[in-house]
């Protein structure tokens, strides 16, 4: 409880502080130049290769330009199968698993925090997704996804009510989607 509470507020300071780094670094760089990308829209084969557009003033695209590239309603239900299988691999202590959706901070930043009690199971009740944000920073896609509903931590608890923002980063040049960090809604 408490503990992940302060693991998550280390990990959002961390994504907001490679944000920050990456968005300023971007600013100094030319502009890359726009192309066309791939058509699967998931969250493991993304759309968004590359912006449709560019604005003629030079800055980076908008998000509703990107928004427009990607099938939300596919990302978001691939962004619910990726919470459930976080979740279900959290539980039972499957580092390898955990490895494979989250970026190399975050997992360092989980492994110290340790796993799940063996044979317990977070029974997830009611699970919505609303993508929040969508942006290019760098050389990379960050999407911002609110995850709410209720869970259930242990087999006799009542489900607890939780809502928690999801950031998700992918290289501009290929790859995946990668949890990148944690928030609380507040």
């Amino acid at each position: 409880g408490e503990e992940f509470g302060s693991l998550l507020l280390l990990v959002l300071l961390a994504v907001v502080v490679i944000a920050l780094f990456r968005r300023f670094a971007g600013a100094r760089r030319a502009p890359e130049p726009a192309y066309a990308g791939a058509t699967e829209r998931t969250m493991t084969e993304p759309a968004m290769d590359a912006p449709a557009a560019t604005p003629t003033n030079g800055t980076a695209p908008v998000a509703d330009d990107l928004r427009a590239q990607l099938d939300e309603a596919a990302f978001l239900t691939e962004a619910k199968r990726r919470f459930v299988e976080l979740q279900a691999a959290h539980d039972r202590g499957d580092w390898e698993a955990i490895a494979s959706l989250v970026t190399p901070e975050l997992l360092a930043d989980l492994r110290r925090q340790g796993g799940q009690t063996p044979g317990e199971k977070t029974d997830i009740v009611m699970l919505e997704a609303r993508l929040v944000d969508l942006t290019l920073e760098g050389d990379h896609y960050v999407a911002t996804v609110e995850f709410s509903g209720s869970l259930r931590e242990s087999h006799d608890a009542p489900p607890q009510p939780f809502a928690e923002y999801w950031h998700l980063v992918k290289p501009r040049e290929g790859g995946g989607w990668r949890l990148a960090g944690i928030q609380p809604v507040a």
